[in-house]
């Protein structure tokens, strides 16, 4: 995977460096120690999941990193990052909606 495709449908450069700090980011929200060699698991397994495509969505992006992050037995760490993508997910579509207006 060399692309990702926004919400928007723009592509941009896959940076693997987002997938971790998005990873690190829900394991301090459940106030669990971070593991740099579980990131770059979590991250491996990602690229594992989209190694024969050019592109992949976020959202499909973000479903392979909650898979993985059962995978690795961070089931609070995994709650805490859906939650975060329902709470991001809300607040999209209600600016969505205000613009709309």
């Amino acid at each position: 995977m060399e692309r990702v495709i926004k919400r928007n449908g723009s592509e941009t450069a896959y940076e693997p460096q987002k997938i971790k700090a998005a990873v690190q980011k829900a394991f301090n929200e459940v106030k669990q120690p971070w593991d740099e060699q579980l990131g770059d698991r979590i991250v491996q397994s990602v690229e594992a999941e989209f190694k024969n495509e050019h592109a992949a969505s976020v959202e499909d992006i973000q479903n392979a990193v909650e898979k993985s992050l059962m995978k690795e037995g961070c089931y609070d760490v995994a709650k805490a990052y859906i939650l975060y993508r329902q709470q991001r997910t809300r607040a999209r579509n209600i600016r969505k909606a205000l613009s709309d207006l």
